[in-house]
């Protein structure tokens, strides 16, 4: 069907069985094999390039979207986990106000082991798709950076895919979306959906690394209070996602208000009044443990790489920690102290 297509997809006497051919392959989508799904994104990538007006590209468009956005839980005993991927794929090509971009984004996610066979022309079908998908970058990759971190494993290879195909330098792609990239990840830590949580949790410290201050100064705030949020989460995985986005927090606020690794006294005094009363406000006044410990482990840390800095916050910051000693202090003491008498 899909040589059909290419040959001869394009013919007049072909235009009448294009919807019925549309059918056919996303039927593969739903399938347990890695090669039949496939098959069937390269066709229906294959499939949009052979319609011959508008009226038929908008019609079949529309069919495969409705199809992803309803047909995801119906053809879950049958796909598992696998059919997420195009679910996805439509989500991030809504999101780009370009609903016929899942097909070119499909084309790329089809370059698994079965068109990697051939890498010349695998290589070829990804600069097509990269001119196609180019004007819409802006849009489609701060959604792959987050979807590169989702929890399903079908999900996640196929956006990695996606991104590398794309943006073949990746630190350069993220410099450049950097501020979409963040906004995209500062709504996933929020949103009701525990996958794309735990996926904007693990974003965080590659965010984070190599980021100088006057980049991340209009964030951190942010970052550090929904972070704070997600490390009470209800899901133990996102919780442990929080965890490692938390410490990755934490080694970049020491880092930038440490005098030891460069850090001015001014930017130290800025990142000291950013974090500090959230730490203390907040963070030690959570009624989540996992919270009150992991906001009384960075002050230690600033207490100790950002000491010299730290005399402007002296009034507020000692109450705090004397209020924190229960956590601090050893159990065994507290049970010495209430059976002392006996």
């Amino acid at each position: 069907l899909v040589q059909v297509l290419k040959r001869a997809g394009k013919a007049p006497a072909a235009q009448p069985f294009l919807p019925a051919a549309q059918a056919a392959l996303i039927g593969l989508l739903a399938e347990g094999s890695s090669v039949a799904q496939d098959v069937g994104a390269k066709g229906l990538s294959v499939l949009l390039d052979c319609c011959a007006d508008a009226g038929a590209r908008d019609a079949i468009v529309g069919a495969l979207v409705q199809y992803l956005a309803v047909g995801q839980r119906a053809n879950a005993g049958r796909s598992g986990s696998a059919f997420a991927t195009y679910k996805e794929l439509s989500d991030v090509a809504n999101a780009a106000g370009q609903p016929d971009l899942v097909y070119r984004l499909m084309e790329l996610s089809a370059q698994s082991a079965l068109w990697n066979s051939k890498k010349g022309a695998a290589f070829a079908l990804a600069a097509q798709s990269r001119e196609h998908l180019a004007p819409h970058l802006p849009a489609v990759l701060p959604l792959l950076f987050r979807l590169r971190h989702d929890p399903n494993a079908h999900v996640r290879d196929a956006m990695q895919a996606l991104w590398a195909a794309l943006a073949p330098d990746g630190r350069a792609a993220l410099d450049e979306h950097y501020e979409a990239i963040v906004a995209v990840v500062m709504q996933g830590l929020g949103d009701r959906l525990w996958r794309t949580r735990e996926a904007a949790a693990l974003c965080v410290p590659e965010l984070l690394t190599g980021r100088r201050w006057p980049q991340l100064k209009p964030h951190l705030g942010d970052l550090m209070a929904a972070s704070m949020r997600v490390l009470d989460d209800i899901k133990e995985t996102v919780r442990a996602a929080a965890g490692g986005a938390w410490r990755s927090l934490g080694g970049t606020v020491a880092r930038l208000s440490d005098k030891g690794a460069g850090a001015s006294k001014a930017q130290a005094e800025e990142v000291l009044g950013v974090a500090l009363p959230l730490l203390l406000d907040s963070g030690l006044q959570a009624s989540a443990q996992e919270v009150r410990s992991g906001s009384l482990t960075l002050v230690q840390k600033l207490a100790k790489h950002a000491a010299a800095h730290l005399r402007p916050h002296l009034a507020t910051l000692v109450p705090a920690l004397l209020r924190a000693l229960s956590e601090l202090e050893d159990p065994s003491l507290s049970y010495a102290q209430l059976h002392a008498e006996r």
